[in-house]
């Protein structure tokens, strides 16, 4: 989710709720694996779309999915190095 200002590494806040609107940032659980993409409605499917081309859209019909969340926050970690006292 570069694309949309979520680096690998991020911390995520997720917020639980009963239903999602199209656009939202998901977090989402697809046969199993964990994935955050862009929950979008069409005609009464769920699609999951990635916000770059590096990854494929998903349409659920044919899937096991659980939309575990909305992300309504990301912490971007930073590693921070410190000398040993000697």
């Amino acid at each position: 989710m570069v694309g949309r200002g979520i680096n690998d590494g991020d911390i995520l806040v997720i917020e639980r709720l009963e239903t999602y609107a199209s656009g939202e940032i998901v977090m989402a659980f697809v046969n199993g694996e964990r994935l955050v993409r862009v929950f979008e409605r069409c005609a009464g499917q769920i699609i999951l779309c990635p916000a770059s081309n590096r990854h494929s859209v998903i349409e659920t019909a044919n899937t096991s999915t659980e939309i575990f969340g909305r992300v309504v926050a990301s912490v971007t970690r930073r590693m921070m190095f410190s000398r040993a006292a000697s």
